[in-house]
Order: C-alpha cells, then sequence, then structure tokens
C-alpha cells in the first residue's frame, strides 16, 4: 500500500511538472501580445492551446472552458484545475489533500486572491503536518496494547509473589499444628497406659487387703496372741496408707488424664482447622500454577508485540523519509508555481 502511494505521488508530480510547463508558456505568450500591442488569439478549441495540448482527456465543464478571445493564462488556470481534478480521481486520499492544496491555489490566482491567504491555507492544510498526525494515531494503538501487556503482566507478578508468601506462611503453620497434634497424641496414650497400670495395681492391693483383714480375724479367733494381733494391725495400717496413696495417685491421673482428653479434643479442633488450611493451601497452589501460566502466556504476547513493533517502526521510518522526499517535491514545485503566478 505505501508504494502504490509512493507510486501515485509520483506520478501526480509529472503530471504537475507539465501543467506547470504549460502554465509557463502561456504567460510567456501573454507578456510577448501585450509588448506587440496586438489583441490576444481567440481559442476555439482545447486542442489549440499550449495548456491543453498536455492536458489529458477530461469531462467538459462549462464553467471554465474558455469560448471568448481573452485565451492566455487567464484560461489555462481552469484547464489546468481539470488536468488536477482528472489526477485527483485516481490518487488515495492523503495525495488528494495535496492535489485539492494545489488546485485551490490556482482558483485562487484566477479569482485574483491575496498572497498573504494562498500562504495561510498552505499552512492550514500542510501535507506534512497531516502526514505526522497519520502517523502518530497508526501508532497509538500499538503503544497501547503494549502498555495494557506490561500493566498486566505486572499485576499477574505481584498477585504470584503475594500468593507464594502466604502459601508458605500457611505451610510452616500446619507443620507446627501437625508436630503439636503428634506430640499430645503420644502424650495421651503413655498416660491412658500408666493410669491403666495403676488401677490394676489397686485392684490387686484391694484383693490383698481383703486377705489380710480375714486373716487377721482368722488369727484373733483362734490364737488370741496380742502381739501377733499388734503386727498384724501394724501391717493392716502400712497397707491402708498405701492404699490411701495409690488411689490419690489415681485421682491426680484421672485428672491428668481429662486434661489430656481436652488438650485432645482441642488438637483435633486444631487438626480440622489445619486440614481446612491446607486444602486452601492445595487452592492457592493451583492457582499460583494459573498465574505463572498467565505470566508466561502475557509475556510471549508482549515479546511478540515488541518484536512486531520494531519491524513495523522500521518500515515506518523508510516510508517517512521517502513521503518526506516527495513532500518536499511537491513544496518546491508548488513554490515555483506560486513565483510564476505573482510574476
Amino acid at each position: 500500500m505505501a508504494l502504490f502511494y509512493l507510486s501515485s505521488a509520483g506520478k501526480f508530480i509529472e503530471k504537475f511538472q507539465e501543467v506547470k510547463e504549460a502554465t509557463r508558456q502561456a504567460a510567456q505568450q501573454k507578456a510577448q501580445q501585450q509588448t506587440n500591442g496586438s489583441a490576444s488569439t481567440p481559442v476555439t478549441s482545447a486542442s489549440a492551446s499550449p495548456c491543453s495540448s498536455r492536458s489529458v482527456p477530461t469531462p467538459p465543464v462549462p464553467s471554465q472552458t474558455p469560448t471568448s478571445e481573452s485565451g492566455g493564462a487567464e484560461d489555462c488556470v481552469p484547464i489546468a484545475a481539470n488536468q488536477i481534478d482528472h489526477v485527483v480521481s485516481s490518487l488515495p486520499s492523503n495525495v488528494n489533500d495535496i492535489a485539492n492544496t494545489l488546485k485551490s491555489s490556482l482558483v485562487a490566482h484566477q479569482r485574483s486572491q491575496s498572497l498573504s491567504g494562498l500562504q495561510a491555507s498552505k499552512a492550514t492544510d500542510s501535507p506534512k503536518h497531516q502526514t505526522k498526525d497519520k502517523t502518530s494515531v497508526a501508532s497509538l494503538p500499538q503503544s497501547t496494547v503494549e502498555a495494557q501487556l506490561r500493566y498486566e503482566n505486572d499485576r499477574l507478578k505481584l498477585a504470584l509473589a503475594q500468593s507464594s508468601a502466604n502459601a508458605k506462611k500457611w505451610e510452616v503453620e500446619l507443620q507446627t499444628l501437625k508436630s503439636n497434634n503428634a506430640r499430645l497424641t503420644g502424650a495421651l496414650q503413655e498416660s491412658t497406659a500408666n493410669v491403666e497400670e495403676w488401677k490394676r495395681q489397686l485392684q490387686a492391693l484391694k484383693e490383698e487387703n481383703t486377705k489380710m483383714k480375714s486373716r487377721v480375724l482368722e488369727l484373733e479367733a483362734s490364737h488370741g496372741n496380742p502381739e501377733a494381733i499388734a503386727e498384724l494391725r501394724k501391717e493392716i495400717g502400712t497397707l491402708r496408707s498405701k492404699k490411701e496413696t495409690l488411689e490419690e495417685q489415681v485421682n491426680n491421673k484421672d485428672n491428668e488424664l481429662e486434661q489430656m482428653r481436652k488438650r485432645i479434643d482441642d488438637s483435633q479442633q486444631g487438626q480440622s482447622a489445619s486440614q481446612k488450611v491446607e486444602d486452601k493451601l492445595k487452592v492457592l497452589l493451583a492457582d499460583n500454577e494459573g498465574l505463572r501460566s498467565s505470566v508466561s502466556r502475557l509475556q510471549e504476547q508482549l515479546d511478540t508485540t515488541k518484536s512486531s513493533n520494531k519491524a513495523k517502526k522500521g518500515a515506518l521510518e523508510q516510508l517517512n523519509q521517502r513521503l518526506a522526499q516527495k513532500i518536499q517535491e511537491l513544496k518546491d514545485i508548488q513554490h515555483e508555481i506560486s513565483n510564476l503566478l505573482n510574476s
């Protein structure tokens, strides 16, 4: 498309040089006729004029077709405008703007407009400024897409870092809860075993105490020896004190066992909470994987966009240089035409 624009601009420049040459010849003829004091040569057809000899076939325009005997440069100006109309119809939009500017210059000269008004029109419809504006507008969507991709990439990276930090913290808390639960479970099992052993010993002592009481009664009934009775009573007292001590120890162990059961219940609740944390951790790990894939995908898109932007930038720079050269040639031609019109 850019090559088509440049070729069209080249054709337009060649055609405009022909129009400029025809205008110069017409101006020379008019000056020569004024010097000789002779009348203007009537123009009877479009092929008799130097301007029309270089023109292409155009549809007749009643308001601009020369029908009087005036001839000269004033008749060449409408013909040149018709030639510009024909060339403009075959050019793209950005070159049409340049052609319309030049055509307005010729029509303005026909109507005796001032030079300051023509220069203001040139400044307003400058093709160089139009080319810069179109280039900046064309490059705006690409920069916007690249900025959007960078923003999404940074946002996903930040979310991934926060999720990773939270996952590590919850992993540490989960391991702490698991270790506490294992330690409490071991202590509970050990205390339960000790309580069972002490209960067995207490039951054995109770049975032995009952046997001793029955033996004392038998001895008292059979012998009636006061020394043996005193010794038996002493042994019975020792056994009773040992029994009370064991009962007290059993009560203490029962209390400890109850406390351990409460702690086990609390640890089970903590374990359920840790299970929830573990489930949440799994969900976060899955989210992290999704975020990583999104970050990698956006990074690939960003790299692709950068590479394509670099290639497009090189092509646009070359196109801009070539268009600048063509525009400079058009400006030189317009400057020469202005000099011719002012002379």
